[in-house]
Formats: structure tokens, sequence, C-alpha cells
């Protein structure tokens, strides 16, 4: 297949548009939704476990409000006094929190880092216009000096 034609190739070498974010903006908020969603999955299941230890079943409520990064850790908090669970489950229990939090932490910063990326996109074209103003200042200040030396 001709380089040219691939769909992919056209795409990274087409221009950014200043009206939306870029295709690698774009890729990594993709990605933490993606984090979001293995991470509920992957909790899932412990919504089961944890509701017969007498707590508050993860399936209550809405996937939006079930997975933050407050949530899992006071769950993590919580484990330690689940009397229910025996050790091999508060172990596993352990480890997927922790897992979670770390996932919510990378996915947060990529977030953060497309909002960024995005805000730079948008202020991109003034912040280019401010400069080429200040280049045609430059320009015509000098063009005045060599003007006046000769």
């Amino acid at each position: 297949m001709r380089r040219d034609s691939c769909p992919i190739a056209e795409s990274k070498s087409a221009p950014r548009s200043p009206s939306g974010p870029s295709l690698q903006v774009r890729r990594k908020a993709g990605l933490a939704r993606v984090a979001l969603l293995v991470l509920s999955t992957c909790l899932g299941p412990l919504a089961a476990a944890l509701s017969l230890a007498g707590e508050e079943s993860l399936a209550e409520k809405p996937p939006a409000e079930q997975l933050t990064l407050q949530s899992v850790q006071d769950r993590l908090k919580g484990l330690e006094s689940a009397q229910a669970l025996d050790e091999a489950t508060k172990t596993k229990l352990r480890e997927l929190y922790q897992q979670a939090i770390g996932e919510l932490e990378a996915a947060k910063k990529w977030s953060e880092s497309a909002a960024r990326f995005e805000s730079m996109a948008t202020s991109a074209p003034e912040e280019l216009a401010k400069i080429k103003a200040d280049l045609a200042v430059r320009d015509d200040r000098d063009g005045r000096k060599a003007s006046n030396a000769a």
C-alpha cells in the first residue's frame, strides 16, 4: 500500500484545525475514557463481594458517581474493617483498588493534558497573529534604521 493513499498517514500529515483539538489530543482523551471504562468493568464484580460484607453496593450508584478517586480510596480504607472477607479476598481487592487509583490518577493527568492542549490549539491563531505583528514592527524598525544609515 502506498503511503500517500493511507488514511492514517494523511491524518498525521493533515494540518491541525484551529477550531478543534489535534488527533493526538483526541486520542489521549479517548484513552482516558477507555481506562475509566476498563476500571468500572473490573470493579463491577467487586460490588457483590462488598455487598456481602454489608457495604453499600457499587451497582446502586450510576457509573459516573461510583468511580472517583476519592470513592476508591475510601473503599480501600474500609477494606481493612470488612470482617466478612477472608485475607485472600482482601489482598486481591487491595491490589485492584490500588490499580484503580493509579489508573484514575493517570486518567486525570491525561484529561488535564488534553484540556491544556485544547486551550493551546484554541489560542494558537491569536498568538500567531500577535507574533506576526511583532515581527512586522521589528522589520519596519530595521528597515528604517537601514535607510537612515544609508
